[in-house]
């Protein structure tokens, strides 16, 4: 989710912005990780079988981008954007769970986004299309993203379709 704070100087505007991402860890991951175990298991028979089971790693995220808005018309605008967030990270599963794996999924790193977009549209409904790349520790993300916009509040002078927003008058 996202929120258009509106223009802080001519053609820059502020997001704020929060997010939510969890995925499984891959079964190729996994089996790499019960390798390792297994190399290092002192086992004479040979009969003991390690299993992780699912595990499962999440990231909030709050960021705070700049966006240089370059209007294209009345209806397109271009923006190009950079912005800084915290990721709130947490791993999980049966076999994890309460040991130094999960505590070293378990983190509070910063990250720098960059953004290229455009918004389609007039007045307060716009559709929205966006490249957007995360660099932070241990994960960074590119992904592709569209949407619907619409804006609640009255748009300020100057900021109407293509102005990047606006706050509530």
């Amino acid at each position: 989710m996202r929120l258009d704070y509106g223009l802080i100087a001519p053609r820059v505007r502020v997001l704020l912005g929060v997010s939510y991402y969890s995925a499984d860890v891959s079964a190729e991951a996994s089996k790499r990780f019960e390798q390792g175990l297994r190399d290092v298991v002192i086992d004479p028979t040979g009969d003991d079988t390690i299993r992780l089971g699912q595990v499962t790693w999440s990231d909030v995220t709050a960021d705070l981008d700049l966006q240089w808005v370059l209007p294209q018309g009345r209806a397109v605008t271009v923006y190009l954007g950079a912005g800084v967030g915290a990721h709130i990270r947490h791993g999980s599963g049966p076999a994890i769970d309460g040991t130094f794996v999960q505590d070293a999924l378990n983190t509070l790193t910063p990250g720098l986004n960059g953004t290229l977009g455009a918004e389609l549209g007039a007045k307060r409904w716009r559709i929205t299309v966006e490249a957007r790349g995360v660099l932070a520790s241990g994960m960074s993300t590119v992904s592709l993203r569209s949407g619907v916009m619409y804006r609640w509040a009255g748009m300020r002078q100057g900021a109407g379709a293509g102005g990047g927003g606006g706050r509530p008058k």
